[in-house]
């Protein structure tokens, strides 16, 4: 059973009202993230907060290109300074979340 219909049966068996919006509106394909994916789908929220959909991706490219063969994890993250994040393009505040997030 594709995600997308697993989420609707959900709103319509616990949430009357979520279900018929979801219905009127169309819920776009879903990816459900594992736990090993949840310390880079933070990340990658954090730095795309309040940005253009072009502009976080190249931030979070730039992000991405900070750890051995692009795998971001809590531990190397821990290895970077605040400014070298901030030197990728996010701001004080968002190297700082991450910073805290790791």
């Amino acid at each position: 059973m594709d995600k997308t219909r697993v989420v609707m049966k959900h709103f319509k068996k616990n949430d009357q009202i979520l279900f018929s919006i979801s219905r009127q509106v169309g819920i776009p394909a879903l990816e459900i993230r594992t736990p090993d994916y949840y310390f880079y789908s933070l990340c990658r929220e954090i730095i795309g907060q309040q940005l253009a959909g072009s502009a976080a991706n190249a931030i979070f490219g730039r992000f991405e290109k900070l750890f051995a063969r692009g795998k971001v994890t809590p531990r190397c993250t821990l290895k970077l300074s605040e400014e070298t994040i901030r030197n990728i393009g996010t701001s004080w505040a968002k190297a700082r979340y991450i910073k805290d997030l790791a």
